[in-house]
């Protein structure tokens, strides 16, 4: 098995990351043909050091492993020197979709994907642990916030065309497209 093989073996466990695991994905990822991809892992075309580099900045793994064909070792080894975690790819990815927001250049849309996924489970995570906090430990001094989060929800259907109504007086939950 190619290292590219067995990379993309390790993007597809992590629901986030798999958009990148097919040949396909992963050739959009880094920029590079999915016949160039396949080529490699194949070992019909040599990885070349400035496409193993490209990868090990893009991904946080080590560039001299990426080099090796077929591929050496038990796991798949970071770019600093230990263990490739898929937290380690987070970290990488999450950096490459910020840094065009500062250079104003296109965002590779494969990245874009992944930290959407990366901030939806941010936010999410964030959410649970301050509504947890909140019901645990009410602040009788502050305003209610559910109110407000459920006018912004109802707002942002409404202004996609699809109206989901939660209006739990009535026990009422249900979802309709273009009726308001």
């Amino acid at each position: 098995m190619s290292p590219l093989q067995g990379l993309r073996i390790f993007l597809e466990r992590d629901p986030a990351l798999r958009p990148a695991s097919t040949q396909a994905g992963f050739a959009r990822l880094v920029g590079r043909s999915e016949v160039l991809i396949r080529a490699v892992e194949k070992g019909r075309s040599k990885m070349s050091r400035k496409f193993a580099r490209k990868i090990s900045q893009l991904l946080a793994v080590n560039e001299e492993w990426l080099m090796k064909y077929p591929m050496t070792g038990n796991g798949i080894p970071s770019a600093d020197g230990g263990k490739l975690t898929h937290a380690d790819i987070h970290r990488a990815v999450g950096r490459k979709a910020i840094e065009p927001v500062f250079e104003e250049s296109e965002i590779n849309p494969v990245v874009q994907d992944i930290a959407s996924h990366q901030l939806i489970d941010g936010l999410l995570g964030m959410v649970k642990a301050e509504f947890t906090d909140y019901f645990k430990n009410p602040d009788t001094n502050a305003s209610d916030p559910f109110p407000e989060i459920l006018d912004w929800l109802k707002k942002r259907a409404e202004d996609r065309g699809v109206l989901r109504n939660f209006d739990t007086r009535d026990g009422d939950t249900s979802s309709r497209k273009g009726d308001s």
